[in-house]
């Protein structure tokens, strides 16, 4: 193998997901003799790019046979090292190396972090609350209606929505989901053809804490009052129920099943 395959084997295994998974181990520096911490990954790349460093600065050998007498004084005049040069060079080339495996090991993580990120780009996104509550609005469930001019000034005439159809009072009490002109989405009760109670509130509103309406209403033969509640959901689902005074605290969901 190569030096550039193996150093791109190398650099692999460091970018490689279970490698930022690593725990930090101990080695011992072979020229320094001094004690490092990191993962397995970036040691064996740190000393590869050593080893390639001191092949690259080793000088090339003349192969021509040297007179013995320029050798003997070429040695004689040459000063001997400093001592504890090769020491100092040593743990240069250790501090390059840890610089190098600092660097790669944020590098590793960073990759680590576009993955996480890819991933999460992937996944199919959260509704948002708009598009939860147009469901009403696109539903065979919830029949469109025309409760009359009086009732849709103000709002999107089309929007209108006929909720609780089986629910059947005296006083002709109706209720319907419609959205406002000023794009609010609303629950709005008609008592004889004359709108009566709308609460309305905006989609986020409605995704963090739901939309609630409550309307007394009659029935014959009953001298009780009923009270219909009207739920709008954080999932974007409309259900209803009548409390009915004179039975106690019984509820009847009417919701469509």
């Amino acid at each position: 193998m190569t030096q550039d395959a193996e150093r791109d084997r190398l650099v692999q295994r460091v970018y490689a997901r279970a490698s930022a998974d690593e725990a930090e181990q101990s080695f011992v520096d072979p020229d320094t003799g001094e004690r490092v911490s990191m993962r397995s990954s970036v040691w064996e790349l740190m000393l590869h790019d050593r080893r390639v460093a001191a092949a690259a600065a080793t000088p090339q050998v003349e192969t021509a046979v040297p007179d013995a007498a320029a050798d003997a004084s070429v040695m004689d005049a040459a000063p001997s090292p400093p001592r504890g040069a090769s020491r100092r060079s040593g743990r240069r080339m250790l501090l390059i190396g840890l610089a190098a495996g600092v660097l790669i090991g944020a590098l590793a993580v960073t990759a680590v972090e576009a993955v996480n990120r890819a991933v999460l780009a992937a996944q199919p996104p959260t509704p948002a609350p708009t598009a939860m509550l147009e469901t009403v609005f696109n539903s065979l469930a919830y029949p469109t209606a025309n409760p009359g001019d009086a009732v849709v000034l103000g709002y999107a005439r089309e929007s209108f929505r006929q909720l609780a159809s089986d629910i059947v009072s005296d006083d002709d009490v109706e209720i319907y989901a419609a959205i406002r002109n000023d794009g609010a989405y609303c629950l709005v009760s008609v008592v004889s053809g004359v709108r009566a109670v709308s609460e309305c509130a905006t989609a986020e509103e409605i995704g963090e804490r739901g939309l609630r309406m409550e309307k007394t209403a009659t029935r014959r033969g009953n001298p009780e009052l009923l009270t219909l509640t009207i739920d709008w959901g954080r999932d974007g689902m409309i259900t209803w129920h009548v409390d009915e005074a004179a039975y106690g605290p019984a509820t009847t969901d009417l919701a469509p099943g």
